[in-house]
């Protein structure tokens, strides 16, 4: 085992001035675009804050612009439960509900298995 790191030598005389330049370069631009997408992500929550804020801000004006309208007719609670009966229904089956259970079938004698397309000449 020593035999071969006594066997490995560097000599730095072997480098050549374009590589070492591109080497540098490369090295250089590679921390220089970490060091900018370090400050992007730094910044980044404070511009999902700005970002909701102004949605919020549309919103609340928004409120603000409904008016209530109170009715004396009397719903009976059926209907309530009925339509919060399908809200929830309705919410709950956006997804479908999978075993995650996958099964692959074998097909025999397709051309990608075929040993007469396989066979070379």
């Amino acid at each position: 085992m020593n035999g071969i790191f006594n066997a490995i030598t560097f000599d730095i005389s072997a480098i050549d001035d374009i590589a070492l330049t591109v080497f540098l370069i490369g090295i250089g631009v590679v921390f220089l675009v970490l060091l900018i997408l370090y400050f992007i992500f730094l910044q980044f929550d404070k511009i999902t804050k700005i970002k909701f804020s102004r949605t919020k801000k549309t919103v609340n004006k928004q409120v603000e612009n409904l008016q209530v309208i109170e009715t004396t007719d009397n719903i009976d609670e059926d209907v309530f439960a009925a339509i919060s009966m399908a809200i929830v229904q309705l919410n709950e089956d956006l997804h479908d509900q999978e075993s995650l259970v996958l099964t692959i079938k074998p097909v025999a004698n397709t051309l990608w298995n075929s040993k007469i397309y396989n066979l070379k000449k």
